[in-house]
């Protein structure tokens, strides 16, 4: 699944700083920007972003990312992003109902 078109170019710009700015050794960091390592970074953050704006509180925010993280590993991490935030609308929908 390609990125999605409605995320902005400073975010992701954003993304690569703190990307660039991480833990992981200088020779690794070149060669994963295009990698799926740094799109898990980027649809991370991204989830993170539009949860928060939806509403998620911290507690459960930290629990959907960890869960993030498994369903992401070895597989497209913008196919589960696009999972967890329609999950999540759906669960918004039926506590408004209550």
């Amino acid at each position: 699944m390609p990125r999605p078109v409605e995320i902005p170019p400073e975010f992701i710009s954003s993304c690569r700083q703190d990307f660039d700015a991480s833990p992981v050794p200088g020779p690794f960091k070149k060669g994963l920007m295009g990698t799926t390592l740094f799109e898990a970074w980027l649809s991370g953050a991204w989830l993170r972003k539009r949860l928060t704006e939806m509403g998620c509180e911290e507690e459960p925010l930290r629990e959907i990312l960890l869960a993030f993280g498994r369903a992401c590993y070895g597989r497209d991490p913008w196919s589960a992003v696009e999972g967890i935030l329609e999950d999540f609308r759906k669960l918004q929908v039926a506590e408004s109902k209550e």
